[in-house]
């Protein structure tokens, strides 16, 4: 098609068999059942799919910087892919679904719901590739599975009014590794459904996940330019204990509406950057899961805590503790540079009772010089020794010294190539490499 079009004003059908290509620009307007290639290869041209739906067991596809417009039904076997090369989009319009089969791009291909005010419906289909649902646009997901191992992008670019939504048409499982982005966007339903976020995927953003879906936290939910809205309960926030799934604030807020203060932690705690805010753990008593603070984020306790979990203190991040600290597992701790700014710090305002593991690793390209000393936990009202002490990954050797009952430091020693254990009471010290 140079250009041209296909069609039939009959209704008959347009079959390709494996092997033949139509490619060009143009439109296609016969229902077509496709075996072999359908290619919109010319650079700032269209190739329409439109009126009749289309049947894809093979391979429909942008390349060399043309536009393949979706404004039929497109029904794919688990062989149909539709692909965005480098440079190409694949656009749907209102009138448009994809049901089945796999979406891809490579390089920056994109699919797009392209120019505001597109409702499209996407029934179980496997995402690899990149998507934008632009603004005022509506990616309406239908069928059980949505599995994304790609980027799914709802909001950004474009003069329609309002944000971009994904919006559920029943209840939904998001499987997969990708992640589905807000910037800003939101999640909905055409009614109350169920939203399972599966172990593996991310959501992740700014914007709101409407009471409308109802989140199951398996996998990450993370804030990330803004503030990510959540209106119903996820079912992990039982009272004053978090369940499940990953909670991250990545110098934004996530606010989930309805939480009861966290009293036990059993999920992954993750507050990354000063700005970060995740209301509910601030009253954090006992850690039985993942807490970690990163981004020279600093966290202070209400009172004791107890950690039978992993606590993690990045690189200028400080752990205050307004009480007693009892820890029986991992307290891992990172240096990047001299000085408390550098390094992650335990500050314990009461007694401590420190048994389990000092996990200690170097953070970037980082290595302190023999002898160095770091500063990394203080107890104000003393603690208990460390048991033992092994030597990193690399091969270097941490020495746990108490310049005074309060002050625990570790002096950086270079060892031979063979690990060494040393017995200093307490606390062991685990083999890593640089993070």
């Amino acid at each position: 098609l140079w250009p041209g079009h296909i069609d039939s004003p009959d209704g008959f059908t347009l079959t390709q068999a494996a092997g033949h290509t139509i490619h060009g620009n143009g439109y296609i307007d016969a229902a077509v059942t496709n075996h072999g290639t359908i290619i919109a290869d010319r650079s700032n041209q269209t190739l329409e799919l439109r009126s009749a739906a289309k049947t894809n067991h093979a391979m429909m596809k942008a390349t060399n910087g043309g536009f393949l417009d979706l404004r039929s039904p497109i029904n794919q076997s688990a062989s149909g892919q539709i692909f965005a090369e480098a440079g190409s989009k694949v656009r749907l319009f209102t009138g448009s679904a994809i049901t089945g089969g796999t979406t891809a791009t490579n390089g920056n291909g994109q699919f797009a719901l392209s120019g505001g005010g597109v409702n499209t419906t996407l029934t179980d289909i496997t995402n690899t590739g990149s998507w934008l649902v632009e603004n005022g646009s509506v990616a309406n997901a239908a069928g059980s599975t949505f599995t994304n191992h790609g980027t799914f992008t709802v909001g950004g670019y474009t003069g329609g009014s309002g944000w971009g939504t994904f919006r559920l048409n029943n209840a939904l499982q998001l499987s997969g590794t990708g992640t589905l982005k807000l910037s800003p966007g939101a999640i909905d339903g055409l009614a109350t459904y169920p939203l399972t976020n599966g172990l593996g995927h991310t959501i992740s953003g700014y914007g709101r996940i409407y009471a409308s879906a109802v989140l199951n936290n398996l996998g990450t939910i993370e804030a990330r330019g803004g503030t990510l809205e959540v209106y119903a309960l996820p079912s992990q926030f039982a009272g004053n204990t978090l369940t499940d799934g990953t909670w991250k604030a990545v110098n934004a807020t996530l606010n989930v509406h309805g939480a009861d203060p966290i009293t036990t932690n059993l999920a992954s705690v993750v507050l990354d950057g000063t700005a970060s805010v995740f209301a509910p753990i601030n009253t954090l008593a006992e850690n039985q899961g993942s807490f970690s603070l990163l981004g020279s984020r600093d966290f202070t306790t209400v009172a004791d805590l107890v950690n039978t979990g992993s606590i993690h203190l990045g690189p200028g991040s400080k752990l205050t503790v307004n009480g007693a600290y009892t820890q029986a597992s991992t307290l891992a701790i990172d240096i990047a540079g001299y000085g408390n700014a550098n390094h992650g710090w335990l500050a314990i305002a009461g007694a401590g009772s420190l048994a389990g593991v000092l996990d200690v690793e170097l953070a970037g390209s980082f290595i302190p010089s023999p002898g160095d000393l770091f500063t990394v936990l203080t107890c104000a009202g003393g603690a208990d020794g460390f048991t033992l002490v092994l030597a990193p990954e690399n091969q270097r050797m941490w020495n746990m010294t108490w310049p005074d009952p309060f002050t625990m430091q570790l002096e950086y020693v270079p060892e031979p190539a063979s690990l060494i254990l040393l017995t200093l009471g307490g606390l062991l010290l685990r083999r890593r490499g640089h993070r």
